[in-house]
């Protein structure tokens, strides 16, 4: 158990280094999701400015993988293969920490695992 919940342990400590590593992760794929989320849905708002007329990043993707069809797939093809199967691991993990987090919140507040005390087993079989 926690080692800040009644009854607790000294060895409750190590929650401390799975709350930063699910705090790190956890930011990391959010991140990847918000920005997937972003080109992804909003590519006919991002203005590419270097390239000539100031077309859309939509426009501009959609005139190279038209217009130079084999360089698309030499060098783009597999890319946006891999980000768009990153993007769906970003948030199926963003979504499984929190089902952890959820959990975690839910052991430390029920604490289902903790033996009861004497006093406790006799106010349970009273009605």
């Amino acid at each position: 158990m926690c080692c800040c919940c009644k009854g607790g342990t000294k060895a409750g400590i190590c929650i401390i280094p799975f709350i930063l590593f699910w705090l790190v992760s956890f930011i990391i794929y959010v991140v990847v999701l918000a920005v997937g989320i972003a080109i992804r849905f909003l590519a006919d708002n991002i203005e590419v400015p270097v390239l000539q007329g100031k077309p859309t990043l939509k426009e501009a993707v959609d005139h190279i993988e038209t217009k130079f069809s084999e360089f698309w797939n030499l060098v783009f093809a597999d890319l946006v293969d891999g980000l768009n199967l990153l993007f769906t691991s970003s948030a199926f993990f963003t979504a499984v920490a929190l089902v952890i987090v959820l959990y975690t919140c839910c052991l430390c507040c029920c604490r289902p695992y903790l033996k009861k005390d004497e006093n406790e087993k006799a106010d349970d079989h009273t009605i």
